[in-house]
């Protein structure tokens, strides 16, 4: 086993203790993983809009412009109550049956009351059909 000083905290730490990265000429990083997470906490901490928006777009594939388009679009309503979207948290709406890279797996950007409408009847035409219908018979508003 092999020991490695960290260029972070200056400390001999055994080699397992450092991450792995492929392109040091020893395969490991430079700073221990200690020190690493440390320094990541920070800098989501210094930088929360940024880990939000990098997460968005790893999750759904669309980043900040592609959200601000999508809600100047709509013009800022929710597609489905119309609700206006400054005054509640939009939600992401996508398409669960499809892949991410495909272009029509987001579909829009809805409030959370109706997003989680959307996830509670799983997504299926039948279904919401079905509950306007009930609605509807039972005297629901329009």
């Amino acid at each position: 086993m092999t020991n490695k000083r960290c260029s972070k905290c200056h400390y001999m730490k055994n080699e397992d203790d450092f991450g792995n990265d492929k392109h040091s000429f020893d395969g490991k990083r430079t700073y221990c993983k200690q020190c690493a997470n440390e320094q990541t906490r920070k800098y989501k901490n210094k930088h929360p809009e940024k880990i939000k928006w990098a997460k968005k777009k790893s999750v759904y594939g669309i980043g900040k412009r592609g959200y601000d388009a999508m809600i100047k679009f709509q013009d800022n309503k929710c597609p489905i109550c119309q609700c206006d979207l400054d005054t509640v948290t939009p939600c992401i709406d996508h398409n669960h049956a499809l892949e991410k890279s495909d272009p029509k797996y987001v579909r829009g950007i809805c409030c959370t009351s109706c997003n989680v409408g959307l996830g509670h009847f799983k997504d299926s035409l039948s279904v919401l059909r079905r509950a306007a219908e009930y609605i509807e018979m039972c005297g629901g508003q329009e």
